[in-house]
Parts: structure tokens; C-alpha cells; sequence
């Protein structure tokens, strides 16, 4: 009746035979739950809905459990400076949580409704990223990942994943405030700076799932790596977002630090003087600008991803 892609509940028994017809009822498929919103996909036993961009997720059949990674969107690198630090990572999926030390907690239960969903967008140049908000029963927010340092700058931006320091003498030699262990626990810290001519490294921001690198003296990578993401299969496929922007390097070519892995972008260097700009859609922060010239880039926008049983139980 369902045809052959359907997918059948398991028989139970009989119940002892005594009761009739009725006693036959968990025989047969059961009934599919249904929501709309952003891209949909199956995998498995799972319906999977990503955001890419705002919008609503809208549950018109059914009363589920629904899990969930939430991912702000990536800080701005700073001007002659540290990489930008990732979005804050939120998952209720075993063993995907932030390496932050944060847990989500379980799989939301939800009913029919529409909820609101905000994707985060990307930092400009030492701007902290927006924030990504799932407002369903319960509201659950990750918060844009912090600025990196630019020169003459001392404040200290935590965020999701803390931005970098600048490496500029007058910067801040110390880095950026710790944010983990901290309020948000929703990833790590950026790099402190190498402040030591004749070249200056940048510290990378941090990730997801480890803090953002010091930028050394003048050496083969003397801008700090970003942190790296947390990988995840949500949707099925494995992918890693999160990553914090590497710190810059000035008066030095091709000595930017690399991007975390999960949507970092790297830091600029006199040869390229432009830090990386975040991977759209992953959280990664922006690579720190150097010094001449060039620009600073944002960090990646955030994204929502939600999933759940596709047949109710």
C-alpha cells in the first residue's frame, strides 16, 4: 500500500491473542511525522532540515524529539592582527558537542507550530559574528564568534570562540579573554600575539574544538593557526565548521597562519596581504589582516541544522 521505500514498524505480538482485531494494531508502518523549513534531506531513519539562511521551521504531524546543531557565525579578523575566532557550536548529537566542554543537553521535544530560526551573519573587519537562534519550546542561542584583534587594540572579545591577538607592539601581548571554561563553554579561546620584531605573528582565534595557536617570532608560521572545528554527521555526511581564522604576519611573505580546520580562513602576510575570509555557513572566523595594504575579510555565516525520526514512535 506504502510501496517498497516505506519503512515498517515492528510486529509486537499478540497480546496473548485475547483481544481481537485491536490487538493487531502496532502491525504495519506508522505514521511519518511532517515539517517544512529550509533544505530538506533524508538519511537513514532520519529527516534532516539545514538553514543555510533565516527562516522557520514549521512542524505540522507530530510530536518528536528533535536534535539539533546550532553554529553562530565566525568574528572578523583584525587589521594587522589576530584571526577572528569561530561561532559558537551547540549539538545534541553523542560525541559532537563543542570541544568548549559544552553540552546542549538532550534532543528537544517538540509539537506542532512554527519556530522562528536566525542564522547568524558573518563579522567585518574586528567585528564579533552574529549569533544563531533556534526559538522553539526552548530558545537556544550560540553566539557569534569574537573579533580578532586589530593594532592599538587592547578589548578583549571572548564570543563563541575568542579572536586573536594582535601582534602590533602597542596591541594586547596577553590575547583575548578566555571563554572557556566561562559562561558560554561553547568553544575555545584565541592566541595570545608574538610581539618580537623584526616580524610579528598574530594569534589565531580559537575553534570549536581547541583554542587558537600564539603567533611566534619570525619562523616558518609565525601567525597562529585558528583552532580547529568539531566534525559532525548530522545530515549523514561528515563535516567539520567551526574553525577559527589564522593570525596575520607583517613585513614577512607567505608566513600567515593556517585557518582552522572547519571553515577558518588564513592570514594575510605581505605577499597576500588580505587575511581569508570564514567559510560561508560553517562559523569559521576570518584570517587577520597584514600589514601593507590589502583588507580585512568576514568570518563564514553560522548555520541551523535540525533532524528527526522520520516515522513516529
Amino acid at each position: 500500500m506504502f510501496g517498497p521505500s516505506r519503512k515498517e514498524r515492528p510486529y509486537t505480538g499478540f497480546g496473548g491473542f485475547g483481544g481481537g482485531a485491536a490487538s493487531l494494531s502496532t502491525v504495519g508502518g506508522g505514521t511519518e511525522n511532517e515539517a517544512s523549513g529550509g533544505t530538506k534531506t533524508t538519511s537513514g531513519d532520519y529527516t534532516i532540515h539545514t538553514f543555510n539562511n533565516s527562516g522557520a521551521f514549521t512542524v505540522s504531524v507530530g510530536s518528536f524529539d528533535l536534535e539539533y546543531v546550532i553554529v553562530a557565525a565566525g568574528g572578523g579578523g583584525g587589521s594587522q592582527g589576530g584571526g577572528g575566532g569561530a561561532g559558537g557550536y551547540l549539538s545534541t548529537v553523542n560525541g559532537e558537542n563543542s570541544g568548549g566542554g559544552n553540552s546542549a543537553g538532550s534532543a528537544m521535544p517538540i509539537t506542532p507550530g512554527t519556530y522562528p530560526v536566525t542564522i547568524g551573519a558573518g563579522g567585518g573587519q574586528s567585528t564579533r559574528g552574529g549569533d544563531s537562534i533556534f526559538a522553539g519550546p526552548s530558545t537556544i542561542t550560540a553566539l557569534g564568534g569574537g573579533a580578532g584583534h586589530g593594532a592599538h587594540t587592547t578589548t578583549q572579545d571572548d564570543g563563541g570562540s575568542g579572536g586573536g591577538a594582535s601582534y602590533y607592539p602597542e596591541g594586547d601581548s596577553y590575547g583575548p579573554a578566555t571563554n572557556y571554561p566561562g559562561p558560554s563553554a561553547q568553544g575555545y579561546p584565541g592566541g595570545t600575539s608574538g610581539n618580537s620584531g623584526p616580524a610579528y605573528g598574530g594569534g589565531g582565534g580559537g575553534g570549536a574544538a581547541g583554542a587558537g595557536s600564539q603567533g611566534a617570532p619570525p619562523g616558518s608560521n609565525p601567525g597562529g593557526p585558528g583552532g580547529p572545528g568539531v566534525p559532525s554527521s548530522i545530515t549523514g555526511s561528515a563535516v567539520t565548521r567551526a574553525g577559527g581564522g589564522g593570525g596575520s604576519q607583517s613585513y614577512s611573505n607567505n608566513n600567515g597562519g593556517s585557518g582552522g580546520a572547519g571553515g577558518g580562513g588564513e592570514g594575510g602576510d605581505s605577499g597576500n596581504r588580505s587575511g581569508g575570509a570564514g567559510t560561508a555557513n560553517t562559523g569559521g572566523g576570518a584570517g587577520g589582516k597584514s600589514y601593507p595594504g590589502g583588507s580585512v575579510q568576514s568570518g563564514g555565516s553560522g548555520v541551523i541544522i535540525v533532524r528527526y525520526l522520520t516515522l513516529a514512535v
